[in-house]
């Protein structure tokens, strides 16, 4: 077999992320700078030990970017995974690699506090007044 032959075997998206790691110079990046370096604007999330800026991808997420501003900051990989993501999106997910990620406890206490956090509470419901009779 040849060396053209074993890089068929390699994903293309773990060759993307190869590529980008190494013109990036193997940048790292910690859980809590990656919670602290995200928000609603700048949506870091982090799969498969690596993390990902996709906030121009944000409005052509198939799920809408509500779900990837829910989530920014956090680590999805099982989400992800469970989603049953194509090779496709794997491929254009690895195009927005920025580093890989370097678990802190820290940031593992932070994202597990967040991950249990209850959802907000909905709103009361008000009865539906009844209407007097006319006079």
């Amino acid at each position: 077999m040849s060396d053209s032959d074993s890089s068929d075997e390699i994903p293309a998206a773990e060759r993307i992320i190869y590529e980008r790691r190494k013109a990036l110079g193997f940048p790292k990046m910690t859980d809590t700078e990656m919670m602290k370096e995200s928000s609603k604007d700048k949506i870091l999330v982090a799969v498969g030990g690596c993390v990902f800026d996709v906030t121009t991808f944000a409005n052509d997420h198939p799920g809408g970017p509500l779900v990837l501003q829910r989530n920014t900051g956090m680590e999805v990989t099982d989400m992800f995974n469970r989603i049953g993501h194509s090779d496709d999106a794997r491929e254009k997910l690895a195009g927005f690699f920025v580093a890989d990620l370097k678990e802190t406890e820290e940031g593992q206490a932070a994202m597990a506090a967040a991950k249990t956090k209850q959802p907000p509470p909905e709103p009361p419901k008000v009865a539906a007044r009844k209407l007097l009779p006319p006079l």
